[in-house]
């Protein structure tokens, strides 16, 4: 009779609050983040763990009598802070432990713990960059249960014993918490194929097989690449874009290069030009290529899109002007028409902060090597004459950079160049050795 209504009087309740949080939750997303919202897999994916966390809360305080201390609320956390980031996560996890804390009949405590724990959780993997930061994760974990459980227990004067229970609980999740994270990750990215930093970090061995291939085949190529990389992280780091992603997408823009490595002018020999027996439309078909052949290795290893993106969008629709111009002057001499199309890059353009700032780094990288004696006021104005053209010929529409942003870009990438520009110094008699080198030569 009495306390089945009562019981069931509060069920409802529960069920109400919990309706209200998810409707703020889901509002938040569709206003502030629509591209989550609108993608099946990612809703599912936070439905899912959404779900998994009650049952397990659920299960820890009633049905096994453990502390909910040991409720791994920063699972949840670090997993939202890997897949999306860690603005999101923020508020996942707000409403995620409230909900947690309503099942919990309304246990104040464990919703200002976890709060505490889950922002440090989140802090901690915010910018996955190595392994080691695991074992920063549980110690920050452990340590903010540890002080949150000390403070709230002394308010309380609770027993020693339970205390110690609490604090028992507290460091095995601390503890367990951010190793299963990695795990679930993981498998997260196999089942809902998305790409995190982990699958990114793993992307940045040069032993893996399209780097190896590169570096083997197309040595200028891969040098162009690395140097195009550190580029493109100061740019990234400077405009809040993940550097990251961007140095791999910088590893991997030119793989198609490895095709036919020596067209391009950073593998050829001093003298050794293939393409003084080619007319100019060959010439830019063999260039052009090079984006085609990317995209086949790309798909052949399996490579994972958000990467593979930078192999046709480091050329947008840019023309390959150097011949384009030859063939204008052949063009003149003969009276003969040049179709524009066959000397542009199929596309499609940079549609994201990465992709735009790769197509700037990479340009950028390849003119610099020309300037003859190069200055800072040199560097800056190459840069201007590489972003303007690219803004007035619309490479950059789809893509979120702004003009602010382009400012700040340039003044990143500024001691890279200068940096990597500086005249190597002389050694006394280093010329006579290279004399005596030239003469046998």
């Amino acid at each position: 009779g009495e306390s089945a209504a009562n019981h069931l009087m509060t069920f409802s309740g529960k069920i109400l609050l919990s309706g209200f949080l998810l409707f703020f939750f889901f509002a938040y997303l569709q206003t502030y983040r629509n591209q989550i919202y609108n993608d099946i897999k990612l809703i599912a994916l936070v439905g899912v763990i959404i779900i998994l966390t009650l049952a397990l809360a659920h299960t820890i305080v009633y049905k096994l009598q453990w502390s909910e201390f040991f409720v791994p609320m920063s699972i949840a956390a670090m997993i939202f802070t890997v897949v999306f980031d860690g603005r999101l996560a923020f508020i996942i996890m707000v409403t995620l432990t409230i909900l947690t804390g309503i099942i919990l009949s309304n246990n104040m405590p464990f919703i200002v713990a976890n709060l505490f724990v889950s922002s440090l959780a989140i802090y901690t993997v915010r910018k996955l960059r190595s392994r080691t930061q695991i074992l920063w994760s549980i110690l920050a974990v452990t340590s903010g249960y540890v002080v949150v459980i000390a403070v709230y227990e002394m308010i309380k004067f609770s027993s020693w014993e339970s205390v110690m229970e609490h604090m028992i609980f507290a460091a095995a999740n601390g503890f367990l918490s951010p190793i299963l994270s990695y795990g679930f990750l993981v498998l997260i990215e196999r089942v809902f194929k998305i790409t995190t930093n982990l699958t990114l970090l793993e992307l940045l061995d040069f032993n893996n097989k399209l780097l190896s291939n590169l570096a083997m085949k197309a040595p200028g190529t891969f040098k162009h690449s690395i140097d195009v990389g550190n580029l493109a992280v100061a740019a990234a780091e400077a405009v809040g874009a993940n550097s990251l992603l961007a140095r791999v997408g910088a590893y991997y823009h030119d793989i198609g290069k490895a095709e036919k490595p020596e067209y391009f002018i950073e593998n050829q020999l001093r003298g050794t030009n293939k393409h003084e027996k080619l007319s100019p439309r060959l010439s830019a078909i063999v260039i052009v290529a090079h984006v085609k052949d990317g995209i086949k290795m790309a798909n052949e290893y399996k490579l994972p899109s958000i990467v593979a993106d930078f192999i046709p969008m480091h050329h947008g629709r840019t023309r390959v002007e150097y011949f384009y111009q030859q063939a204008l002057e052949k063009a003149k001499e003969n009276d003969s028409e040049v179709n524009e199309a066959d000397f542009r890059y199929p596309g499609p353009r940079p549609n994201t902060k990465e992709t735009g700032i790769l197509m700037l780094s990479e340009a950028i990288e390849a003119a610099s090597r020309s300037i003859k004696n190069p200055n800072p006021q040199r560097i800056e104005s190459l840069m201007d004459t590489i972003i303007e053209s690219r803004i007035k010929s619309g490479e950059l529409t789809n893509c979120p950079l702004t003009f602010r942003d382009l400012e700040i870009i340039k003044g990143a990438m500024m001691p890279v160049l200068t940096g990597s520009m500086h005249e190597r110094v002389e050694y006394p008699g280093q010329r006579k050795k290279l004399h005596i080198m030239d003469d046998e030569a």
